[in-house]
């Protein structure tokens, strides 16, 4: 007798595998066979997982209103079953849509829909997530004061709740936020500097991205007027 849950488990799996290694269509291809599987046998936690899933895979490619579908149809399930810590998970992922579309009222609005959800039911993760996608709002939106406000907050959230990664980018927020403000270059350049031995300790991309914006800052690093 086959396993179909066990089945359906694993393309999920092999949809997160191929994801990380940015075979998109690959993902897609399995998380939508392991979503068939669930919709057959049941399982509405799972569909709503899946189709939250298939939304990310959307978001990366930039296909911005397949990913919105997708994760509405996951927010409604999450509704549904009243799983109160996946709307907040889910609405700050459409916020994060929204905001990689320039469409930055709607993308706050969500963010503050899961903010509100997260600090009801006290899970500091998803109130971390859904501040620091605040503040990166307000800093696009030349709201500089405002944004460190929000930044300041949710890296007193990552350092409680032990998250390096996300300390590392509310710092990268923080410094570019700074930049914009009479603290100025010099301050910024310290702030980006605590980022990047974060992202460096964690051995991820945006060491690289760091690195190169810091070398941008520096004098030594400009280009002479002949």
């Amino acid at each position: 007798m086959s396993d179909r849950r066990g089945e359906a488990k694993a393309l999920n799996n092999l949809g997160r595998i191929h994801l990380c290694s940015g075979h998109h269509r690959e993902a897609l291809v399995a998380y939508r066979a392991s979503l068939e599987i669930f919709q057959e046998i049941g399982g509405a936690q799972n569909e709503a997982i899946l189709y939250q899933n298939i939304g990310t895979v959307h978001h990366y490619k930039g296909s911005y209103n397949e990913a919105l579908a997708a994760c509405r149809q996951a927010l409604a399930i999450f509704c549904d079953i009243g799983d109160r810590p996946c709307q907040a998970n889910v609405l700050n992922d459409i916020g994060a849509i929204y905001q990689s579309a320039d469409c930055y009222d709607e993308a706050l609005s969500y963010h503050q829909q899961a903010q509100l959800i997260a600090e009801e039911i006290r899970n500091l993760s998803q109130q971390l997530v859904a501040l620091r996608g605040i503040a990166n709002i307000q800093r696009g939106s030349g709201r500089y004061g405002e944004a460190l406000d929000h930044y300041h907050t949710a890296l007193a959230l990552a350092r409680e709740i032990g998250d390096p990664y996300q300390e590392g980018k509310i710092l990268e927020g923080i410094a570019e936020s700074t930049l914009h403000t009479q603290r100025g270059p010099d301050a910024a350049r310290i702030v980006f500097r605590q980022a990047l031995d974060i992202f460096e300790r964690l051995g991820v991309p945006e060491a690289e991205s760091v690195q190169i914006r810091i070398e941008a800052m520096d004098p030594a690093f400009a280009i002479p007027i002949s």
